[in-house]
């Protein structure tokens, strides 16, 4: 039997697994910053869609604290209110996008956490075969 241990299976597996988890951390990295991103797109989409209904909002008041005629108070009323409901929609569509895309990035990222734990378990496993069998190796040969 070979103890040359480039040709040990389990020292293949060990190698494996150690560029394996070598690429899990970057990935959990990139996965994390990407969260990270998320949360920022998500953090400046609600503000800028708080500000434009703010003003949309404003610009109901002004109309309606305006000196215009009854009738061109209801028109214009009418306008800003029509602005305000597809921009109130458009900023809920938005924001419910991008918590799904930040909510996906987190849950990515602890999947990277959980598959890292158990790659680690793995090697921890095949680390303890390989030094059980070493020990039965050396046993036979003395």
């Amino acid at each position: 039997m070979s103890t040359d241990s480039s040709k040990s299976f389990l020292w293949a597996m060990l190698g494996a697994l150690t560029y394996g988890q070598s690429t899990m951390e970057w990935m959990q990295i990139a996965d994390e910053n990407m969260t990270s991103l998320n949360a920022q797109l998500e953090d400046d989409y609600y503000g800028f869609w708080d500000d434009q209904l703010t003003n949309d909002a404003n610009s109901i008041s002004a109309i309606v604290n305006g000196g215009a005629s009854q009738d061109d108070k209801q028109n214009q009323i009418a306008e800003a209110q029509a602005k305000y409901q597809t921009d109130s929609t458009t900023a809920q569509t938005a924001q419910n996008m991008c918590d799904a895309a930040t909510q996906a990035a987190q849950q990515t990222a602890g999947e990277d956490g959980t598959n890292l734990q158990n790659m680690l378990s793995l090697s921890t496993v095949l680390s303890s075969v390989q030094s059980s069998l070493a020990s039965m190796i050396s046993r036979a040969y003395t």
